[in-house]
């Protein structure tokens, strides 16, 4: 006899998290460890190296009398010498003698000019994209604009492997957009110039994110719905270890090219296990494709070693055997509902602020001493951080939570400051310090997620997490030049525009409704009710009163003295002749506002 079945009603028969499942689960998850690699990277193989002007007739001598010759200081009183200036004169016509007994004051009123060529101190780095393409000087900025490109496509591949994966499902693009990731990133290490480098670097970032959209989606779609959150959670602990992992790889391998191509060829690897992975059931089943979903859904049972039922009828299939498709939401359905926008434009700012400066402080971290040390720190960090805030969700909420640790955020920002201006050679305390805030935007990011899927109902989740990862990649673009750009102007601006922001922020998600204990909304009228809650204040007046008010709006007058209002019973009380309209009070007799 046939089985009458949704797809959430199948997890009772192959259960929520068998030894398919988590099996499943970690291979899928591997791909956000290298994404860890990859994005991280960009600290060491974009990493600052002192230079200076490099003259041909003095490459035979030390650098310290190449720099003694040709190379004036910063300024008058200091021994910091000039990067991207000389001494406009004649070298070829020196002797060795004249260069090794150099007098200085030769060169006192000589004019300076440009550099044209480097020398690259390689006592720290043998060589980075900076010294391979000359981005220095003038050039700096193509640097930083490296870690921009790579976040632009991190946007792109937000957008287009949603439509690619819901137009040909999970398995193939995942597969494609796999071999596509690992071909670029390799194709990096022999980039001849600096523009094929950013356009290797920015499909590999559009592949990098579509594998790992891909493979996040597959897992909530195959894995039971109990366990969302936790999963959610551990999946990004994965992307957290390759962060730690790379400073101790980048530490052996000072040279950017053989880093590049180390961190990069274990990725083929996983081509052959993401080509095991079967296709996501759930989506088979929202195409027809009722059979093959029978068929990988049997395998999962037998493997789990539980029974699935051998005939199965779907119940959202219509009469004429295909499925009954939702209507898709549109953006008309958020405008019409004040609420809904309020509570998106507040999202929007949210993930713009976590992630910017989230990238911010990763891609800060050797400003404060050893970038080896203190990117592993900020790397480890988020390990912790990620599973406390599985159990402060779990228990104390979505909203407080949230706001609050932005604004812990800006606290510990903040504190950086008067340290940076009074002793900025405490390198231990501001490296304590700086990973402390990394940890609590760590956590932010943890709870974003959830946050904005529980906010919206089912016709427009995606469109409102779609929307709002956009945001967030304009603000992983940006954090790029609130490092080294805004340090050179004033040392602490970056920690003061981290706080100020946080701070906005954390106050304006205070705004937001909670959600922990609502049932997530399918509809909009839902997600209204929910955000209308927020503005709810919960009384206990006069009985009679509410009686009144209650019953005109039941219209159950006979029984109301003797109605048990339960949860919406007050906790303030008020006097008896408090106005209280019709109007104020919604459906279940919970009044709305005083």
């Amino acid at each position: 006899m046939a089985v009458n079945l949704s797809f959430n009603d199948v997890f009772k028969y192959i259960g929520d998290t068998g030894f398919y499942q988590l099996l499943l689960y970690f291979v899928v998850c591997l791909p956000s460890f290298f994404d860890g690699l990859q994005n991280m990277s960009a600290n060491f193989f974009s990493a600052p190296m002192d230079h200076w002007c490099k003259i041909s007739r003095l490459e035979n001598f030390s650098f310290e009398t190449q720099k003694k010759v040709a190379i004036p200081y910063v300024e008058d009183e200091s021994t910091e010498h000039q990067s991207c200036q000389m001494y406009d004169l004649y070298y070829d016509n020196l002797t060795d003698d004249q260069i090794l007994n150099w007098d200085r004051n030769i060169t006192r009123n000589t004019s300076l000019i440009d550099c044209t060529e480097w020398i690259f101190d390689q006592s720290e780095f043998i060589s980075t994209i900076n010294s391979k393409y000359n981005l220095v000087c003038d050039r700096s900025w193509m640097a930083e604009l490296t870690s921009t490109v790579y976040m632009g496509g991190v946007l792109v591949g937000s957008v287009i492997s949603g439509l690619i994966s819901d137009r040909f499902g999970r398995k193939l693009p995942m597969l494609m957009f796999m071999i596509g990731y690992f071909l670029f990133a390799l194709l990096q290490a022999f980039a001849p110039n600096y523009t094929l480098f950013v356009v290797f670097r920015f499909f590999a970032s559009v592949s990098s994110m579509s594998t790992y959209l891909c493979t996040f989606v597959i897992v909530m779609e195959i894995l039971g719905p109990s366990h969302y959150v936790l999963l959610a959670v551990t999946f990004q602990i994965f992307f957290s270890v390759g962060f730690m992992l790379i400073p101790g790889i980048a530490y052996s391998i000072r040279d950017h090219e053989i880093l590049q191509i180390a961190i990069t060829l274990p990725l083929a690897s996983l081509v052959p296990c993401i080509w095991l992975v079967p296709e996501s059931p759930r989506w088979l089943i929202s195409q027809g494709k009722y059979k093959k979903a029978e068929k990988i859904l049997h395998n999962i049972s037998d493997v789990n070693r539980v029974d699935f039922p051998e005939e199965v009828t779907w119940i959202n299939k219509s009469e004429d055997g295909h499925e009954e498709k939702q209507e898709r939401g549109k953006w008309a359905d958020i405008c019409n509902s004040r609420t809904l926008c309020t509570e998106l434009a507040l999202i929007y700012i949210n993930w713009f602020t976590v992630s910017l400066v989230y990238y911010g402080v990763s891609y800060n971290a050797g400003a404060f001493g050893d970038v080896f040390l203190n990117t592993f720190l900020s790397g480890l960090i988020e390990i912790p951080s990620n599973l406390f805030a599985y159990l402060v969700l779990e228990r104390c909420g979505r909203r407080w939570p949230n706001g609050g640790i932005l604004l812990a955020t800006a606290v510990i920002e903040l504190s950086l400051v008067p340290i940076l201006l009074v002793r900025p050679d405490m390198s231990e305390l501001l490296t304590a310090l700086s990973t402390l805030g990394k940890g609590a935007i760590t956590f932010a990011f943890s709870s974003i997620y959830l946050y904005t899927s529980e906010l919206f109902p089912t016709p427009i989740r995606h469109l409102a997490v779609g929307s709002s990862s956009v945001f967030a990649r304009i603000g992983s673009m940006a954090a790029p030049y609130l490092g080294d750009s805004l340090e050179e102007i004033w040392l602490p601006m970056p920690s003061v525009i981290f706080a100020v922001i946080s701070a906005i922020t954390g106050s304006l998600v205070l705004l937001l409704p909670e959600t922990k204990g609502h049932k997530i909304p399918d509809t909009i009228e839902e997600a209204e009710k929910i955000g209308r809650s927020r503005r709810k204040r919960k009384l206990i007046i006069d009985s009679e009163i509410l009686c009144e008010v209650a019953a005109v709006k039941r219209e159950r007058e006979d029984d109301c003295l003797n109605k048990e209002f339960g949860e919406n019973m007050i906790n303030e009380r008020v006097s008896s002749t408090s106005e209280i309209r019709l109007e104020d009070v919604d459906e279940d007799g919970l009044i709305t506002r005083l």
